[in-house]
């Protein structure tokens, strides 16, 4: 580890003990688990309190789940209430308790720190909720070949998206809370769960009683008004030529799902 690394970690890892002074997460095993999941991203892009959280409940820390329960418990049932009204709250919850923590490896340390812990946690919630409600194999999220707009993210990206997202990115993170707040409630629900919930077009057929081509339609109309949101936004505030706007298009649609997780809470 570099030695500005390194010395940036530990200051994080003084703030995370703050945060949660019931846990006391060792130093080599904070250190290890941060570095094998943040490979050369900048370590001001994580979220590391969470991340000091998880590391210690991925590793049996004392005093760890006890913190995430309090932190957490609550709006993990909440989560399992609202998915499904035919599944059996607690059994669900300790479906969840078991493999966030007791299976090996625990999914917990699948938690990244790439965004909000909560969010995270919601995505696993909502999954766990809707195969127990189904009481069938794990549906694998809907492929997105058809997006006008969200990307999958992990491409490899080339020269020229990496030129535009460091000279533009600031300024479409800018736009993007605007360009969603104008959005109807509904078509930023339907969003939220198949780009951030990662539920299926199926799932979300059950869960809203229509045809799986009316949940198409409904996805397709607001990632429509969401891209038209976005490029009247974005034409006010560049000066760009026609083929350099649409390169910066291009930059949002590479890795759009990460700002949704951020920009898409729940309502």
């Amino acid at each position: 580890m570099e030695p500005t690394r390194a010395v940036e970690l530990r200051d994080l890892l003084e703030r995370a003990r703050r945060a949660w002074p019931t846990v006391d997460v060792p130093d080599e095993v904070f250190f290890a688990h941060v570095e094998a999941r943040s490979g050369d991203e900048a370590l001001d892009r994580l979220s590391i309190g969470e991340l000091y959280l998880a590391a210690g409940c991925a590793t049996g820390v004392p005093g760890a789940i006890e913190a995430f329960e309090r932190s957490f418990g609550a709006e993990l049932a909440a989560i399992v209430r609202r998915t499904s009204s035919s599944v059996d709250v607690d059994d669900v919850l300790q479906k969840l308790r078991e493999s966030l923590f007791v299976s090996r490896p625990p999914k917990i340390a699948e938690y990244g720190g790439r965004g909000e812990l909560r969010a995270w946690l919601r995505v696993v919630a909502t999954r766990t909720t809707l195969n127990a409600a189904t009481r069938g194999p794990k549906e694998r999220a809907a492929t997105t070949d058809d997006l006008e707009l969200v990307g999958r993210g992990g491409e490899t990206e080339s020269a020229e998206l990496a030129y535009f997202r460091v000279h533009y990115e600031a300024e479409v993170e800018a736009v993007l809370p605007e360009a969603i707040a104008a959005l109807e409630p509904k078509e930023r629900l339907y969003l939220r769960q198949h780009y951030v919930d990662q539920l299926t077009l199926e799932q979300m057929s059950r869960m809203h009683r229509v045809h799986v081509a009316t949940i198409k339609r409904h996805l397709s109309e607001a990632r429509s008004h969401l891209s038209d949101e976005l490029r009247n936004l974005l034409r006010t505030r560049l000066r760009l030529s026609p083929s350099e706007f649409e390169s910066v298009m291009a930059m949002i649609r590479s890795r759009f799902h990460v700002s949704l997780q951020r920009l898409l809470p729940l309502e």
